[in-house]
């Protein structure tokens, strides 16, 4: 009889130890499909085509510009310049929008507004762009102009991260109808403008009313915005990586009127209110549109994706401290 209970015993650990190891294969395989939907960063493959996007009214920018036209022509690569810019030695105008599906990268020479105009002269064509930086702060032109030839032979050899961030559809409602769409990788900026009052305006957030304010203007911001106008106007700074929506109001009258963050899949909708009271529209600091009583804008997470190439093992809380000096004391 106890040789029984043992036999038991002992078959009953192997079946335990078998489903444990099953769990673990289980919880193995799982984690190797969430780890296997995540995009890739960095691909090698032979670059052919650049598209070169630098600072407007500033020589040092174009200086630096045909430098890098020789530079990689030196290499066997193509370099494009969109119509509006300056005609530089070893480079090609793009004189049609079909010749920017050629384009394996965007080099951008200049500061973050530059970096803007870039992402919306390439529009929904999802091109890696990498910025280096020759403006003020620079948080999206993240390399240094001394590191820049050092991070594009990383580029050429596949050694950069490919950072993806989140894009949204903008578009204007006028008398029921759609009037305009954009993409928008920064903010979006409704506010008074050279009007005196105060504009009134309710915000909904997938039908639902969230509340109707007054104040001088109100900011929708992606992840990558929130450094921007948000953070001056008392926004959150979110991780860029964040799927989320900050909405910040600009100089709210009410003491609880608040920053909130709503779901990136949620879609927001703002409309004005007051009757007398027009307003200024803004797309990534473009001026779009001046808004009417009853238009409203409409806001939703856009299909495509924005690929922002960085310098590999940068932290993005370092670049906080060193462009914000984040976290420091006085």
């Amino acid at each position: 009889m106890a040789k029984k209970k043992i036999s038991k015993i002992a078959s009953k650990k192997k079946s335990s130890s078998k489903k444990i190891s099953k769990k673990k294969t289980s919880t193995k395989k799982a984690a190797a499909k969430r780890t296997a939907k995540k995009p890739k960063l960095a691909k090698r493959r032979k670059v052919k085509n650049i598209l070169l996007v630098y600072r407007e009214h500033g020589t040092e920018a174009k200086k630096k510009a045909q430098d890098l036209c020789n530079w990689f022509q030196e290499r066997g690569i193509n370099v494009f310049l969109n119509s509006k810019q300056d005609k530089l030695k070893n480079s090609f105008k793009i004189s049609k929008d079909a010749e920017l599906s050629k384009i394996d990268h965007c080099i951008v020479l200049g500061g973050d507004g530059t970096y803007l105009r870039a992402v919306h002269y390439l529009g929904e064509r999802n091109v890696p762009v990498m910025g280096i930086n020759m403006g003020s702060l620079g948080f999206l032109t993240e390399t240094r102009l001394e590191d820049m030839y050092p991070c594009l032979n990383l580029l050429l050899e596949g050694g950069m991260d490919f950072q993806y961030r989140n894009l949204l559809r903008v578009q204007v409602k006028q008398n029921g109808k759609i009037k305009d769409s954009w993409l928008c990788l920064n903010d979006v900026v409704l506010e008074r403008g050279p009007y005196t009052r105060l504009i009134s305006m309710a915000i909904y957030s997938n039908g639902n009313l969230v509340s109707e304010i007054r104040a001088d203007g109100l900011i929708a911001a992606t992840p990558t915005g929130s450094t921007a106008y948000n953070l001056a106007a008392g926004g959150p700074i979110m991780f860029p990586c964040t799927e989320a929506i900050a909405i910040t109001p600009i100089c709210p009258h009410s003491l609880t009127t608040r920053p909130m963050i709503v779901p990136s899949d949620h879609e927001i909708r703002l409309r004005i209110q007051t009757q007398t009271q027009n307003a200024i529209f803004m797309v990534d600091g473009y001026n779009r549109a001046t808004l009417s009583p009853n238009d409203e804008i409409i806001i939703r997470q856009a299909k495509v994706k924005h690929t922002l190439v960085r310098p590999p093992a940068q932290s993005y809380f370092e670049l906080l401290k060193s462009k914000l000096n984040f976290g420091q004391r006085a």
